[in-house]
């Protein structure tokens, strides 16, 4: 029993652990929602923005954004951040060339006839 006051000591990692498993069981509590969100949604856009909404979060990012393929192939990008989405603008213009005629781009954007170098 004496020789194991001697014994080198292990150090307790039950609050780093503890700590590790908080953050999976909120990890894993934001894909539920998520999935009930996905779920439930009665259109398109609940789901866009509970999924930037949990991007967000998961990662830490201040913003997030997510590509689109819609029916014919075409790229469509949707944007948000979780509080105020007024400072979101389009700045670059693609495949302009079959734009329709009432499609007005900014003065100082960068406009591409088709696919961007």
């Amino acid at each position: 029993m004496l020789s194991n006051l001697n014994a080198p000591r292990v150090p307790d990692e039950t609050p780093r652990r503890v700590s590790a498993l908080e953050e999976r069981i909120e990890l894993l509590q934001e894909l539920y929602e998520l999935a009930a969100t996905v779920n439930g949604a009665a259109n398109l856009d609940e789901i866009f923005q509970k999924s930037l909404f949990t991007l967000k979060r998961v990662l830490g990012a201040p913003r997030a954004s997510i590509l689109l393929f819609d029916h014919e192939g075409v790229m469509r990008f949707r944007g948000g951040t979780l509080d105020d989405t007024s400072w979101l603008r389009p700045t670059r213009h693609i495949w302009t060339r079959s734009k329709q005629a009432w499609v007005a781009i900014p003065e100082g954007d960068e406009v591409f006839e088709g696919q961007p170098p």
